[in-house]
């Protein structure tokens, strides 16, 4: 079964910010981050310490790793402010899969991606927007990958089009951030934007 995430992760490796696999107890086997001098994904030398003593801020009930080590269900598209032991503080939209080995629940991988370095939280580290909806626009989408870059530029030639369209993709890799981008900027979006 780890495997099998194992191979998703690669395919997900262009399009992902941080990367982290654990333990059912929350040690990390795998940790990358995207670093700007490296132009890359690096090792930030977590592995073997727990989630818990890297991220000094989160709790059993707070860590998305370990409600689903409870639940044994993803948690999909979590915004998350995350201060780790060295002081460093970031932002990110994170998704957590549950890893499983003959049906046992073993831990879990995380990817994860930057959220807009200029948005600001309120005092309960809470994303606060210039939209009156809330929803994610395409400057909140943070990337330099290619395809990704593709992407938000046809989201923007498809918001002025009154077409229907059809997201589609693999569970985690932002087809909810793309959508709310879409209804943010379309021109004939005049309702509420429903999620389902």
């Amino acid at each position: 079964m780890i495997g099998k995430w194992l191979n998703y992760m690669a395919r997900l490796h262009d399009g992902v910010d941080a990367i982290l696999i654990a333990d059912r107890h929350g040690t990390i086997e795998y940790s990358a981050m995207f670093s700007e001098q490296e132009n890359g994904l690096i090792d930030e030398g977590f592995i073997g310490k727990n989630i818990l003593e890297v991220y000094p801020e989160l709790t059993e009930e707070t860590s998305s790793h370990f409600r689903v080590m409870r639940t044994g269900k993803p948690v999909i598209n979590e915004k998350q402010v995350l201060t780790d032991f060295r002081g460093r503080r970031v932002m990110l939209v994170t998704s957590t899969f549950p890893l499983e080995d003959g049906g046992e629940l073993i831990g879990t991988m995380e990817t994860s991606v930057f959220y807009h370095k200029d948005s600001q939280l309120d005092g309960k580290n809470h994303w606060l927007t210039n939209s009156h909806t809330g929803l994610f626009r395409l400057e909140d989408i943070i990337t330099r990958n290619p395809e990704m870059l593709s992407l938000k530029d046809t989201v923007q030639r498809i918001a002025a089009n009154p077409s229907p369209v059809l997201i589609w993709g693999e569970t985690g890799t932002g087809k909810e951030l793309f959508a709310q981008a879409l209804h943010s900027h379309s021109t004939r979006s005049k309702g509420p934007f429903i999620s389902q």
